[in-house]
């Protein structure tokens, strides 16, 4: 499987509501994504000619930084519901 169709399968699993207008964005502008060798800490670079470049590390961050993102959304998702309740007063 290339890097291409992981990190589709990648927005696929984070983005699916938007996942038509992100490829359509790296289509259009001809993004080409790249695997290099492991580096410390967060890698994601921009290269020439439309060059994407990130480490198996960054995917592995990504992942956990989404899935704490989407933890933290259902657990307050009912906190942020009554708190828009008109009869609610902070």
């Amino acid at each position: 499987m290339s890097e291409n169709d992981e990190l589709k399968k990648l927005f696929e699993g984070v983005i699916p509501e938007q996942l038509d207008e992100v490829l359509s964005l790296i289509e259009s502008h001809s993004a080409q994504f790249r695997r290099v060798d492991d580096k410390s800490d967060f890698n994601l670079d921009a290269g020439a000619f439309g060059a994407i470049q990130f480490t198996q590390r960054f995917l592995g961050q990504l992942w956990l930084f989404d899935f704490a993102g989407l933890y933290a959304l259902h657990s307050f998702s009912g906190v942020i519901f009554f708190c828009k309740e008109p009869r609610f007063e902070i």
